[in-house]
């Protein structure tokens, strides 16, 4: 037997203590729209996404069968087909180190506090600053 999306989003919604007037104001639809998705059989995911969000409430247990869809269709786009030999890697973090031949940041950054300091000084001099 087929679920009915709609009319279960509209039970989870009501159980939730949420109407679905508070689900259109939150949605920025007006109230007919909502009740027009909660007459579908079908629902687009998205829609059930957003729905969630407004009441906070995760549809994936109700709904396992959309995600894992999802979750199939992103994996036959980029030639996943093995999920048992899947590893998950953290990448390990990398110091940024300067190119060879480039001076260290360090020697930048004195260069450029020199500078402003000779110029400071300049001004200072030329009594352009108050101090």
């Amino acid at each position: 037997m087929n679920k009915h999306y709609g009319k279960l989003i509209n039970q989870i919604i009501r159980d939730n203590g949420h109407s679905i007037i508070s689900v259109a104001k939150h949605l920025s639809v007006d109230k007919e729209v909502v009740k027009q998705w909660l007459n579908q059989p079908n629902v687009e995911l998205d829609t059930i996404t957003k729905i969630g969000r407004v009441i906070v409430h995760d549809f994936k247990a109700d709904f396992p069968e959309l995600y894992f869809e999802d979750s199939v269709e992103i994996c036959a786009e980029t030639g996943i087909d093995d999920f048992d030999h899947i590893e998950i890697k953290q990448p390990e973090p990398q110091l940024i180190t300067a190119k060879t031949g480039d001076p260290s940041w360090k020697d930048k950054y004195i260069r450029l506090m020199e500078e402003y300091n000779n110029r400071l000084t300049e001004k200072l001099e030329r009594g352009s600053l108050k101090s």
